[in-house]
């Protein structure tokens, strides 16, 4: 089943516990029903979600310089901050963005959290129309995500968890940089931030290699333990992966493959002549 093989890209991690931040660690584009990101907890504790965020915004700091609480308010982005759960060590959790999910991922996959939910395992608005209204939430070919932690007081400054930053345009103009805004420190410049380059398709998706944030400035930064997050080498310490066994699923195909969960389109035949 793809629920099956979904959990075993996603499920548990097999990374050391040494890195002492929340990490972002799958996202998936495409199609719709499929959106999605995971977050992993690499540290030796537990972390209550409580005053994390998510935001495709460069703009998320506004809510702290501004009190603006719905910084990418839009008909596709989307503010969100999560319900009071913990990470613990060494599990990942799984955010779908959208409701009909179990179309792509299978009826037996129950993810963490939905975006669009009603229970209590749903995404929360900073305000009315923060999430906003489109099922498509990430662009497939120009996107960010930063994920990042505030306890709610104007006076505390915003701090970064975890950043990603994908585009196949040839170059990108929308990054995260507070440089010169109010009490942040200096973010990397747009010209020096190393976006993966690479789109994905259907049935695929975006992956940490490691927990290694490649390249990635360790002081001086406005992240959550002093790391400079917009510093990271996006196109070293991150790939493409599939999301499950691609294959063709034609019994009566020569190259029928018995493990395979979605057919790719390689199916061939003997043909009569």
């Amino acid at each position: 089943m793809k629920f099956l093989q979904f959990l075993a890209l996603f499920g548990s991690l097999l990374f050391p516990a040494s890195a002492d931040h929340l990490l972002l660690t799958r996202v998936v584009t495409q199609p719709d029903a499929a959106e999605s990101f995971s977050i992993y907890n690499p540290t030796d504790s537990p972390i209550d979600l409580t005053n994390y965020y998510i935001c495709d915004d460069e703009d998320y700091y506004k809510m702290q310089t501004e009190g603006d609480m719905a910084p990418s308010s839009s008909i596709s982005g989307f503010t969100a901050r999560f319900p009071s759960i913990s990470i613990n060590s060494g599990d990942t959790l799984h955010v779908i963005l959208n409701s009909d999910y179990s179309g792509f991922y299978g009826e037996e996959f129950t993810p963490d959290i939905i975006m669009y939910g009603a229970e209590n395992n749903s995404m929360f608005e900073t305000e009315p129309g923060s999430i906003g209204f489109s099922a498509d939430k990430l662009d497939e070919t120009s996107e960010l995500l930063i994920l990042f932690y505030w306890d709610d007081d104007s006076e505390s400054l915003i701090q970064d968890v975890d950043y990603f930053l994908w585009s196949s345009l040839g170059g990108i103009t929308e990054v995260v940089d507070k440089t010169g805004i109010g009490d942040y420190l200096d973010d990397t410049t747009l010209n020096n931030q190393l976006f993966f380059e690479e789109s994905t398709d259907n049935y695929y998706g975006y992956s940490r290699i490691g927990i290694e944030e490649s390249n990635e400035l360790v002081t001086g930064g406005n992240g959550i333990s002093g790391h400079d997050e917009t510093s990271e080498n996006f196109r070293q310490s991150w790939e493409i992966i599939p999301l499950f066994n691609l294959g063709c699923t034609n019994v009566d195909a020569i190259n029928y493959d018995v493990n395979a969960e979605v057919d790719n389109g390689t199916c061939y035949f003997n043909t009569i002549s």
